[in-house]
């Protein structure tokens, strides 16, 4: 099934005075028409171990994405989107794990956030 996804750049990453990570993301943008899928096979098993069954793979447009998407921006997936968002990222349900070009697509994994 397709559907629309959004995706909140990492502008900076950052600690408090507590030593937690304080990230900045900026506007976040929609991309239309993303098909999901989820994580399985031995292959991504033995990559990501148990994480798998927190996590989603899409491919996306080399020529529209790259450099454009990174790891660690945030994500809103299956519905979830920055409506009445007052900090950007601050909704989003999975940040992006990892990046990797696939001849003229990109193969982007996203990982659930906790």
């Amino acid at each position: 099934m397709m559907q629309d996804i959004w995706i909140a750049p990492l502008l900076k990453e950052g600690k408090d005075n507590f030593d937690n990570p304080v990230n900045e993301y900026g506007e976040p943008y929609k991309i239309s028409g993303v098909k999901l899928n989820s994580l399985n096979g031995s292959v991504e098993f033995y990559e990501f171990g148990e994480r798998i069954k927190h996590m989603a793979k899409a491919l996306l447009p080399m020529y529209a994405y790259h450099g454009v998407i990174n790891e660690k921006d945030k994500a809103y997936l299956y519905g979830t989107n920055p409506n009445d968002e007052e900090i950007y990222g601050s909704k989003a349900n999975y940040r992006i794990d990892t990046v990797r070009p696939q001849g003229v697509k990109l193969l982007v994994y996203f990982e659930r956030i906790k």
